[in-house]
Formats: structure tokens, sequence, C-alpha cells
């Protein structure tokens, strides 16, 4: 699947970390976006559930991130009608796709800026 592609070497392994089932979503996702970048890999990782990841041990930096994986977890969500439809990322359109990664980036910075502010306050407290 990524052959013809110019991917980052880190993808790789970062892609050792999925479970082979979310390698082939991850590695879809990635063509979706045009985006075959270790920092998407690393996002991908992050929003992907525990029991989807080849066990492995978290960097301290990562906990933070792990939030949003727990949250997002690989489906999106969304209400039709008053039901509740679930629908894998690669089979919405390009629009939602679009909103989707707009708001998981949205997500990931709001955590990412909330670790920041209590590693600060953290240091101060020290």
């Amino acid at each position: 699947m990524l052959k013809d592609k110019s991917v980052d070497t880190a993808v790789f392994s970062l892609l050792r970390k999925m479970k082979p089932m979310r390698q082939i979503e991850t590695v879809e996702l990635m063509s979706a976006m045009n985006n075959f970048t270790a920092r998407y890999a690393h996002a991908l990782l992050a929003a992907t559930r525990q029991v989807r990841r080849v066990k492995f041990k978290l960097h301290s930096k990562q906990a933070a991130l792990e939030q949003i994986g727990t949250e997002l977890g690989m489906f999106v969500r969304r209400t039709d009608n008053q039901h509740r439809v679930e629908k894998r990322f690669s089979e919405l359109s390009e629009d939602e796709q679009e909103a989707v990664a707009a708001e998981l980036l949205s997500r990931a910075r709001a955590v990412i800026a909330e670790q920041k502010i209590i590693e600060s306050e953290a240091q101060e407290v020290a």
C-alpha cells in the first residue's frame, strides 16, 4: 500500500506499534489525507485504542495524547434522524474527513496545552 509513496521512515516504527488491522486503517487514513509524515502517524497512534495496539511501554510525553485515543477511538460518531450511526473514517466523505481531522487536531492541541500547563505548575511547585 505504501510502496509507491514517499513515506517518512519513522512511520514504519510507529505502524509496528499497532495491530495489523489498525495498521491497514492507518495507512488508509494517511492515503486519504495524502500525509505520510511521522507526526501524522504519531497522532493516529495516539488516537488508537489500547486494545488495538501491540503491547509496548508509553513514553511520559505520550500520556497526555492517550486521552485523545480514549475520547475518539477508531470510529467517528454522528447522529442522523435520531439514530446513532458509526462509520469508519475511510467511509466518510472528503469534507467530513477534513472536519474530523480538524477536530482531532484541535483536541490534540488542547490536550498538549493542558499538559504544558500541568508541567509548568509542577515545576513551580518543585
